[in-house]
């Protein structure tokens, strides 16, 4: 008799553990995001005038692919954003400052890279850099 009642008991939270988890996130849906750049790249600190070359991959599960891909840049405080990417909408782009004169103190700026898959995961990772002054 308690033998049944602990079997029970396990069927029990076995199907709140499933009816609950079936409406959270998915974290194993979720792709990985990896960054490379040239080997000469500092980062954080770039010049404005430099051209940011950034490769990223994205690892998803098995039987699992990339269905869409956004690259955007957060506005600065005053509103706006100051650069532009060459492909903002694969994985691998270049991203430079619009008006590199404008740039009179180091900035900061975030990159957003957003992949969503097509089993449903999606991943926003971002790059932070400081843009710096170009020299005179």
């Amino acid at each position: 008799m308690h033998a049944l009642r602990y079997l029970f008991g396990f069927m029990l939270a076995a199907a709140l553990l499933a009816i609950t988890g079936c409406f959270g996130p998915a974290p194993g849906l979720d792709p990985v995001i990896n960054f490379s750049y040239p080997g000469d790249t500092t980062l954080p600190n770039i010049g404005a005038g430099t051209v940011l070359q950034i490769t990223a991959a994205a690892g998803v599960t098995e039987g699992d692919q990339v269905t869409e891909v956004r690259w955007t840049e957060l506005p600065q405080p005053g509103g706006g954003t100051i650069g532009v990417f060459s492909t903002p909408s694969t994985l691998s782009t270049t991203w430079v400052v619009e008006d590199p004169g404008s740039i009179d103190a180091p900035t900061p700026v975030t990159l957003l890279l957003t992949v969503e898959t097509l089993n449903g995961g999606e991943t926003a990772t971002p790059i932070n850099l400081i843009v710096n002054p170009s020299p005179d």
